[in-house]
């Protein structure tokens, strides 16, 4: 969705809250988004000086004129992409426990320390 076609429907105190801001974890939506991240759905963009790249530029953007090039991947870098396994050590960082799960505020169920008495 464009950014500012949303601006119409919402109000802009709460940008980018509604637009890119996540208020809670998920870890079933997290992987539906991650088994999205195909190498067959996936563009890269290199930007670099033209001398340092091994291929020329073949096009130019009408607007700013600056040169560019597209290139399809291979089937076999496809191919290399796709059989790749995941890793032992990338996984979800530990709960941790001084960040609480609510922000509200809740009434105080028990003393932990007896009130001294005044006289």
């Amino acid at each position: 969705m464009d950014h500012a076609a949303s601006l119409r429907k919402h109000p802009l105190s709460l940008y980018p809250r509604w637009r890119v801001k996540t208020e809670t974890f998920s870890e079933a939506k997290m992987k539906e988004l991650l088994g999205m991240l195909t190498p067959e759905t996936c563009q890269v963009q290199l930007v670099a000086k033209p001398t340092s790249i091994p291929f020329v530029a073949d096009r130019t953007e009408k607007w700013m004129g600056v040169s560019y090039r597209v290139e399809p991947f291979s089937q076999e870098q496809i191919n290399c992409w796709t059989r790749v396994s995941e890793n032992p050590l990338i996984s979800y960082p530990r709960r941790n426990l001084f960040i609480p799960d609510s922000l509200g505020l809740h009434g105080l169920r028990f003393l932990l320390f007896p009130s001294p008495l005044l006289q």
